[in-house]
């Protein structure tokens, strides 16, 4: 099962959903372009636990 890409808007509103908390959404846009998403969510586990 293939998933659905998503923009980096949209990558942001789904990490909120779930829990992230945004000092600098532009910030947060400009990161995303170099920085998978996988890895932040990845990255961000140890604090969602």
């Amino acid at each position: 099962m293939e998933k659905e890409y998503l923009s980096i808007k949209e990558q942001i509103e789904l990490l909120k959903k779930r829990g992230m908390i945004f000092k600098d959404e532009e910030e947060a846009t400009k990161k995303l372009t170099f920085i998978n998403y996988y890895k932040i969510k990845e990255a961000s586990l140890p604090f969602f636990m």
